[in-house]
């Protein structure tokens, strides 16, 4: 058996490790124990509900990421200092319920992206823990200043992984100690069927995604006849037709691939999707976030995306954003 553990940080994450679970699925007869949040493992369930006989899944609060302010994309540092150290605080008793519930188990080796707890698991198992991922939360946490100690506890379990393999678009991980590999842009795979089925049936499409995480104020779109799907956690108003994706859409790549193209929140799921079928890029920007800026920065240097301020997304003009679009290199 290969142990997951997953960020309950978002969808991101296990989006993308969703790739690699089913992979191991397809060519292999391990079993596969996943961990993560529990909005999370519901979504598992339905993606993976075909090998459902080779899964087990634990509901569990695997990180806590960032955290945002009401209605906004602004990290709350003082609210995620304090939900940080009760965090920390859980770890021994966490790890031990893990290593109880994997005893038994034969596991092989433990997967993470990009959670903690699966590093210290592992490490106390003494099995070999490999990450996948474009940034650790020490990273994160550097950037924001947080409390000195938060930074040194994140920083400690960084070394405790024995291989990393690395996204695209990586931020900086000098400080870690292990074996690192880097490999390509992955998402779950597009059914162009269904794309094809809605592009006839919409024409001219936007998506619209600031992360299943996010809670934003209603955005107001002028100068737009077509469709927008957009995901949870945000209202769309003013012109167009207006689509919300359900959370338990366990296809949003294939609504990304049949848009003209996306407005999104810079995470690295979303924005490998729109890479991959070749969509244009407008990416929210987020200060205080480094994987979004870093992000953001090297997409543009590319000419491969533009960006936006969060205030920007107010009123959103389609007519501008079309004309500005138009010179990204998407092939």
């Amino acid at each position: 058996m290969i142990a997951f553990y997953i960020s309950s940080h978002g969808f991101g994450h296990l989006t993308r490790t969703l790739v690699h679970i089913e992979k191991y699925l397809n060519e292999t007869e391990e079993k596969i124990y996943l961990a993560s949040g529990f909005k999370q493992v519901e979504f598992a369930k339905v993606y993976l509900e075909n090998y459902e006989k080779r899964l087990t899944y634990e509901e569990l609060t695997t990180d806590i990421g960032l955290i945002n302010k009401k209605n906004s994309l602004e990290v709350d540092k003082a609210g995620l200092e304090e939900e940080l150290h009760n965090f920390i605080k859980s770890w021994d008793e966490v790890v031990n319920q893990q290593i109880k519930a994997l005893e038994n188990k034969k596991i092989k080796k433990i997967v993470v992206d990009i959670s903690s707890i699966g590093i210290l698991v592992g490490d106390r198992m003494k099995v070999s823990v490999e990450a996948i991922s474009n940034f650790t939360w020490y990273n994160q946490y550097d950037f924001l200043n947080l409390d000195e100690s938060i930074i040194r506890k994140f920083y400690e379990v960084d070394q405790k992984i024995t291989k990393f393999f690395v996204y695209p678009l990586s931020l900086n991980l000098s400080h870690l100690k292990c074996e690192k590999e880097s490999i390509d842009y992955v998402c779950r795979p597009f059914d162009y069927t269904k794309i094809n089925k809605i592009k006839k049936e919409h024409k001219k499409i936007v998506f619209i995604g600031c992360g299943k995480s996010a809670h934003l104020e209603q955005i107001e779109v002028k100068n737009f006849e077509g469709t927008i799907f957009f995901t949870d956690g945000i209202k769309i108003g003013g012109e167009g037709r207006h689509i919300l994706l359900p959370i338990e859409t366990k296809d949003t790549q294939n609504y990304i691939a049949a848009s003209d193209f996306i407005i999104t929140k810079a995470g690295w799921g979303t924005v490998a999707e729109a890479f991959l079928s070749k969509v244009p890029m407008v990416l929210i920007e987020r200060e205080g976030v480094l994987e979004d800026s870093y992000t953001i920065n090297e997409l543009k240097k590319q000419n491969k995306a533009m960006s936006i301020k969060l205030e920007e997304l107010k009123i959103l003009d389609m007519e501008i954003l079309e004309q500005e679009i138009i010179n990204l290199i998407i092939y």
